[in-house]
């Protein structure tokens, strides 16, 4: 019985510290998002690089090796559709 008592108090800290560590992981998150969408040009998207295939379209990385780690995000511009290329394409589709 003192084993199960004492084994219960010495997990105690590690789940606490486990709860902690998350919690504070998706505020970093968020604050990341927020930073990244001031800068991010307005008609493009948030994408994965394609290689290597486990990477997320936010990291952190230091590059000149100071200690403060600097944002990389990977983006996608959307093409805008002009109004030439659509009457194209539609009288293209009027010719088969």
């Amino acid at each position: 019985m003192k084993k199960i008592i004492l084994f219960t108090l010495l997990s105690l800290p590690f789940v606490n510290f486990c709860l902690i560590s998350v919690y504070a992981n998706e505020n970093e998150n968020n604050d990341l998002i927020k930073i990244v969408q001031a800068f991010k040009p307005l008609n493009s998207v948030l994408i994965s690089p394609e290689k290597p295939f486990s990477t997320y379209p936010i990291q952190l990385y230091d590059f000149n090796k100071d200690g403060q780690k600097e944002i990389i995000f990977t983006f996608e511009i959307k093409a805008i559709e002009q109004q030439g290329q659509r009457n194209l394409e539609k009288s293209m589709g009027n010719q088969s």
